[in-house]
């Protein structure tokens, strides 16, 4: 077996004789099909309204899971109220948007909120069980354990959601320009890797279309 160590953060591979040299990275993946959604939706369900809200907000919207855990109860509210979108500024890029809720979403939030008591308008909607909010290394981790406990199979993290929607808006039609404009990625080449087509998906598309 060959030693692993790290240096600067990064996964590198130590061999005799040799300077370090980095590996590949782990490629988190999206849940390609609508049986590993529900067997995550199910799960979560059952076991613990508040993440199964944040799962269906998360495959629901294209926020980083910096921005899901900082979502307000103010804004939010309002948007499912009023029918309109809740301004963002993104941790990663300092960027405004505007993000819209679609139905799943907002049905996830209300059934959610309806649980909670008193919040008040600066109030993060997630937090933990003593009321902090929730890191971003803990809902990765959170969500590894959430995918392990539903029996799914790949390299999940909380990054998934956000991969997922991105994956699903693509496999319905969406544009390759149009998900870099709406992800904020800076080249068409990011939100292709991004979208992490498989040998299946390729397969899948020289069987959809007969001329």
């Amino acid at each position: 077996m060959i030693p692993q160590t790290k240096r600067r953060g990064r996964p590198v591979t130590r061999q005799e004789g040799s300077k370090y040299v980095p590996q590949r990275r782990y490629i988190i993946e999206p849940l390609r099909t609508q049986r590993e959604i529900n067997q995550l939706k199910d799960y979560l369900y059952k076991t613990n309204l508040r993440n199964y809200a944040i799962f269906i907000v998360g495959i629901n919207t294209n926020l980083r899971a910096s921005d899901l855990v900082n979502l307000r109860y103010g804004p939010v509210s309002r948007a499912i109220n009023e029918d309109i979108a809740v301004p963002i500024v993104e941790k990663k890029t300092g960027k405004r948007k505007n993000l819209r809720l679609n139905r799943a979403a907002k049905t996830a939030l209300q059934g959610y909120l309806a649980t909670q008591q008193a919040l008040k308008i600066d109030d993060l909607i997630f937090t933990r069980a003593d009321g902090l909010p929730i890191s971003t290394a803990a809902l990765s981790s959170g969500f590894k354990y959430w995918c392990r406990q539903a029996d799914l199979v790949g390299n999940f993290a909380s990054h998934t959601m956000r991969k997922t929607w991105a994956y699903h808006h693509h496999k319905a039609g969406a544009s390759i320009p149009t998900l870099m404009a709406m992800m904020n990625h800076r080249s068409q080449r990011q939100t292709l890797d991004y979208l992490c087509i498989s040998t299946q998906d390729e397969i899948d598309e020289y069987d959809r279309v007969n001329l």
